[in-house]
């Protein structure tokens, strides 16, 4: 959960720590050099490559885990990008694609939930064929239920089979990369949920250091879900061809 007063919190613990005396007791560190890090140029972003697209990205206290880049990058591509809350309105927005992003979708359920009217604006998107995705928060809001630490279920939209269960440990973390048909987009995980009963994957994630399957990576008509956020500019032309409506590639 994202406490308002996180900050403050921090602080007041800082100014605790300095007043104790306690870090007086420990060993000098010599000073910490950094150096910029060696990185491979990013891909070119061709700059028509989503023109003339509308996408529709959630965003409010229960989708809230968007990269600033992300956004860039879709509109360097040229798309035009229309935010909207699940929460609080009533329809999703015209729009050619739609982008669910991660979040905390376990504490806002019952609200998701008791908007009749987005809930069923979702559905008709998702079986109108236009391309989504769904990351993280946004899979688990799709799918047909989700269950809280302490056992209550709430229905979800249901228009991906599977339900999501909260944990209080973590689950599959690290960075891991996205095999898609469109192209591999690199991304990373980190969550404390789980899905059973989901269909079985398009694919699994790669992971950069070792063998096992990363997170799995679903792919229901036109919707594409997965617990991977995924970063965007690693691939452009990818996230493109991901987001483009059938009949304009």
């Amino acid at each position: 959960e994202i406490r308002a007063d996180l900050e403050q919190q921090l602080e007041a613990a800082a100014d605790w720590l300095q007043q104790s005396g306690i870090l007086n007791g420990l060993p000098q560190l010599p000073p910490v050099a950094f150096y910029p890090a060696a990185t491979g140029a990013l891909p070119p972003v061709p700059s028509d490559g989503l023109a003339g697209t509308r996408i529709a990205i959630a965003r409010d206290v229960a989708f809230s885990f968007i990269y600033d880049a992300n956004v860039l990058t879709l509109q360097q591509l040229g798309a035009e990008v229309l935010f909207f809350s699940p929460l609080n309105e009533t329809a999703v927005p015209q729009a050619d694609a739609l982008w669910l992003p991660g979040g905390y979708p376990e504490l806002h359920a019952e609200a998701l939930a008791a908007n009749v009217s987005m809930t069923q604006s979702m559905r008709d998107f998702v079986a109108s064929g236009k391309p989504v995705l769904a990351e993280c928060g946004g899979f688990l809001y799709c799918l047909q239920g989700l269950t809280d630490l302490q056992g209550k279920r709430t229905p979800m939209l249901g228009v991906l089979p599977g339900e999501g269960r909260m944990r209080d440990r973590g689950g599959c973390q690290g960075m891991q990369s996205a095999p898609l048909p469109e192209g591999e987009i690199r991304g990373h995980a980190h969550h404390r949920s789980m899905s059973e009963n989901t269909p079985a994957p398009l694919a699994y994630g790669r992971r950069q250091r070792h063998p096992a399957p990363g997170e799995a990576i679903y792919r229901q008509g036109s919707l594409t879900a997965t617990y991977l956020h995924l970063f965007f500019s690693s691939n452009p032309q990818a996230v493109a061809r991901l987001f483009k409506p059938d009949g304009q590639h």
